[in-house]
């Protein structure tokens, strides 16, 4: 009813209302709007390091928002690193790397699945594919892993900077192979799970302590996920911001 005496009035002196919807890229979720949007905006981040890109679903939201801000993206799938090329190959200030990041140099056995974003270094749990049915199928390549610290030269990167990660599980070793990048960011925005999705990963509390002797707040989350069978939250992509 609300909805409707409000349609009106908008109406009534010249505007319209129609509903907004970002369209999902090669039926991966796009980001929705979010209430954080304003805060992001207003963080004025001149540098942004995308950890885990994936086809650029992070990177386009950062665009939108921070239309000056460089963007450097990281994207260990040859076919998905492609992608995420072409979508911003106008784009003046976004550079993309064809490897993964970790505590090492060199390659890495990894589970590639036939949803990529669910593909990892790790071995995906029972738990994930029982409330992921869309995740079962995956099968064995090698890719190479590089350390951030060794790629990114911390004098180059314009302040303050964002460095986003999300790699299914293994945030930690990038973090460990990224001290010296990390330890310089004004914000720190990461994929942390509350439960073990994969195989050996680190979960909420190991980041937090590893955050906090880096010292950096947990200050809460961008988004979050949570099981389509019990509502659980399972994941959330947590922000974490430099003490000063």
């Amino acid at each position: 009813m609300f909805k409707k005496i409000i349609k009106r009035l908008l109406n009534s002196v010249g505007y319209e209302c129609k509903k907004i919807i970002r369209t999902p890229i090669n039926n991966i979720p796009a980001f929705l709007p979010n209430k954080l949007d304003n805060w992001l905006t207003s963080q004025n981040y001149k540098t942004v390091i995308d950890v885990g890109a994936n086809e650029g679903q992070f990177a386009l939201m950062i665009r939108s928002l921070l239309p000056n801000a460089s963007i450097i993206s990281f994207e260990p799938i040859q076919e998905v690193f492609e992608k995420l090329k072409q979508r911003f190959s106008d784009d003046k200030k976004f550079i993309a790397y064809n490897c993964g990041l970790g505590d090492i140099s060199g390659e890495i056995s990894f589970h590639l699945n036939t949803y990529s974003p669910s593909s990892s270094i790790f071995e995906m749990n029972e738990i994930h594919k029982e409330i992921f049915n869309y995740t079962t199928n995956d099968e064995f390549t090698t890719i190479k892993i590089e350390k951030l610290d060794s790629i990114v030269n911390d004098e180059e990167i314009l302040q303050p900077f964002l460095l986003k990660i999300d790699v299914q599980g293994y945030e930690k070793f990038v973090l460990e192979g990224g001290s010296n990048i990390a330890s310089k960011a004004n914000t720190i925005i990461l994929e942390i799970s509350f439960k073990e999705l994969y195989k050996d990963q680190p979960t909420f509390d190991e980041i937090y302590s590893i955050l906090r002797s880096m010292n950096f707040s947990y200050i809460g989350n961008l988004e979050q996920l949570t099981s389509p069978v019990n509502g659980e939250i399972l994941q959330a992509d947590a922000i974490f911001k430099k003490n000063v």
